[in-house]
């Protein structure tokens, strides 16, 4: 057999003429006559976008702080809002009710809702959109922190900074406090919290740009909002500005460190006592300003116009026929088997072009009929599943219609089976695999009041949905089973009241899914055989988990999880974590 020789490296040598002559020459003499210019033009443009950045920045949140200022002070002069805190003793629910619209009709339209709290001076009543943190006690923590603050302001409203992630795990990053005096002893405070989120929305038209980076901080610099890829470079660099007095128009400093030019900007204080620092990171080898980049670039053409005519010479008859084979076979490897290079060549090249397009044309044809085939088999073991979950509510929900009526409860199985009907229309007549989890809630809410009517005062049930994840979509049936099994299994036969917290949050880019109970619990045998027993129509426990998990999987893969924690006589919790967006099956 011949030896086969070493083939010459002729392509090598023109492609690496071609690279010297475009890229290497030309960008070397144009790096070094425009770095020059550039440099300055740059630091200049970097202080004064920076400087009116911080500005704007004030301006936004200024703005912001001063709208939620004034819901403040509608609260506090309420002549309704007065009364009640005047007599709390008097406050009927149709009247406390009357309260909370007020106050969430002062939210309406924001995109972003703050926290409101009322609270009683003495802690005899109190009102809030959200629960309120800890440290929001009036009477145990009158003469600390934001209670002290707004007691020593005199009925005007301070703004109280509480951090980046607020204290004790709070969501508020800074907030807007008012102390209504009524009388001589009595008075109540306006509390309204404003998040980070509340700060991202105000600044988004500033923080799209990943050159700059921007930090919100109060006065004794705790910061209350950061954006931005150099974050932790404007910690380092506040003491710039140490020597400078506090209402200074908009101070610049420029540091020199490794080679980069640091430009950082500070605001004047707001009204709010805060800050504004906007830095912006410039090196000498980025040009990412447009001045920079034409200087550039101006440069770089007028140099390497005789070597790119030249090079487009050798470069377009040698390696334009093996980019787009290359290109073309990159795109099937990635999985675009519609691809076709469709090169109309007569040579090597066209016969080798031919025949892989001939190639993806059948690879084409026999993925497409795997992936039907796969997903049909899949859409058919999700509906069994399905299908197989639902007589078990079914017949739960029956037992419940059951027991009423031997009680002799003709009016309570009248309206649980108005809800039953309603629960079947619902999950019978959308035959959608996925739903969103708004529907899915519905139909868990449903369920749950028939469950109630069951089990009476030996329950305490807690429902909660996200709202900014109520359009998210899911699996049909993944929550209510849990819930069943939670009711039949963990709750029913424990002695005394139950407990039953059901609650669907955002985690992250997902989802967050709790079913938690404080029943009988499990063993570590029945909890292994929830993951790995194989689904029996005629076993009594553990199918809603296994049911769950199966259609789970099918569905997401490993994409989620999903986790049981629980013990014997401590009760049980299942965490269910799942991505936000949903894929079509194969």
């Amino acid at each position: 057999m011949p030896i086969r020789q070493q083939p010459k490296r002729r392509y090598f040598y023109i492609i690496l003429l071609c690279l010297l002559l475009v890229g290497v020459v030309p960008l070397a003499i144009a790096g070094v006559f425009s770095g020059v210019f550039t440099r300055s033009v740059l630091a200049e443009q970097g202080r004064t976008e920076a400087s009116a950045r911080a500005n704007r920045a004030l301006l936004l949140i200024d703005a912001m702080l001063q709208e939620y200022a004034r819901i403040v002070d509608t609260l506090a002069s309420d002549p309704g809002i007065r009364q009640a805190f005047s007599h709390p003793d008097s406050i009927t629910p149709a009247a406390n009710a009357l309260l909370y619209d007020k106050v969430f009709m002062l939210l309406s339209g924001k995109s972003a809702k703050p926290a409101i709290h009322l609270l009683d001076g003495k802690g005899r009543f109190a009102l809030s959109t959200t629960s309120a943190p800890r440290g929001y006690d009036p009477v145990q923590y009158a003469s600390w922190g934001i209670f002290r603050r707004a007691l020593a302001a005199d009925g005007s409203p301070i703004f109280f900074p509480q951090g980046l992630f607020g204290k004790v795990g709070d969501p508020a990053s800074i907030s807007i406090a008012r102390y209504v005096r009524l009388d001589a002893y009595n008075g109540f405070f306006v509390i309204l919290d404003l998040g980070m989120l509340h700060f991202k929305n105000t600044l988004s038209p500033l923080t799209r740009s990943d050159r700059f980076s921007i930090i919100v901080a109060s006065s004794n610099e705790i910061p209350v909002f950061a954006e931005g890829p150099e974050v932790a470079g404007i910690y380092e660099r506040m003491r710039l500005f140490e020597n400078k007095p506090a209402d200074t128009p908009c101070a610049v400093s420029v540091e020199m460190r490794d080679g980069e030019t640091a430009i950082i900007a500070r605001s004047t204080p707001a009204s709010s006592g805060l800050y504004v620092y906007v830095l912006s990171e410039l090196s000498e080898r980025i040009h990412g300003s447009r001045i920079g980049v034409k200087i550039f670039l101006s440069a770089a053409m007028a140099i390497g116009v005789l070597c790119i005519a030249i090079a487009l010479l050798l470069a377009r008859s040698v390696t334009g026929p093996v980019y787009t084979i290359i290109g073309a076979v990159s795109r099937v490897r990635e999985g675009d088997l519609s691809t076709r290079i469709n090169l109309k060549r007569t040579d090597e090249l066209g016969l080798l072009a031919d025949n892989i397009d001939l190639m993806s044309e059948q690879l084409e044809t026999l993925v497409g009929n795997i992936k039907r085939q796969e997903r049909s088999v899949r859409i058919a073991e999700l509906e069994a599943l399905q299908a197989q979950i639902k007589p078990h509510f079914i017949f739960n929900c029956l037992e419940v219609i059951r027991l009423s009526a031997r009680m002799g409860k003709s009016e309570e199985v009248a309206s649980t089976v108005v809800t039953l009907g309603k629960l079947l229309r619902s999950s019978m007549q959308n035959e959608e695999i996925l739903v969103t989890i708004l529907e899915e809630w519905n139909l868990l809410k449903a369920y749950a009041s028939i469950q109630q009517r069951r089990f009476e005062d030996r329950l305490s049930l807690e429902l909660f949905l996200d709202p900014a994840i109520e359009t998210v979509k899911i699996p049909k049936l993944i929550i209510q089973p849990l819930v069943e099994n939670a009711l039949v299994h963990g709750l029913e036969g424990k002695v005394g009241k139950g407990r039953l917290v059901v609650s669907a949050t955002a985690s992250g880019s997902g989802v967050s899914i709790l079913i938690e109970d404080d029943g009988v619990g499990m063993d570590a045998a029945t909890k292994k055989h929830c993951f790995d027993g194989e689904i029996h129509e005629a076993e009594k426990t553990g199918i809603g988990v296994r049911n769950v998990l199966g259609r789970l999987r099918l569905h997401y893969g490993s994409e989620f999880s999903f986790s049981i924690t629980s013990a014997l006589g401590a009760g049980t919790k299942i965490v269910i974590v799942l991505p936000s967006t949903t894929k079509e099956l194969l």
